[in-house]
């Protein structure tokens, strides 16, 4: 996680869903802002059946 972003964030602002799955998928990706040495990586997870994303960060 982001932990600039996890600063920022209000406790009771924020929801939490915890669901089973029974099968999903995890992936990541990187890109960068301005310069190269800038990398910002993207995580996220996918529901295979719903293919709902489950989690991103």
């Amino acid at each position: 996680m982001n932990q600039r972003v996890l600063n920022l964030l209000n406790p009771d602002e924020v929801t939490v869903v915890i669901r089973l799955a029974d099968e999903a998928e995890m992936d990541e990706m990187w890109s960068f802002i301005g310069r190269k040495k800038d990398q910002r990586w993207l995580w996220h997870a996918i529901d295979h059946r719903s293919g709902k994303v489950m989690s991103e960060g």
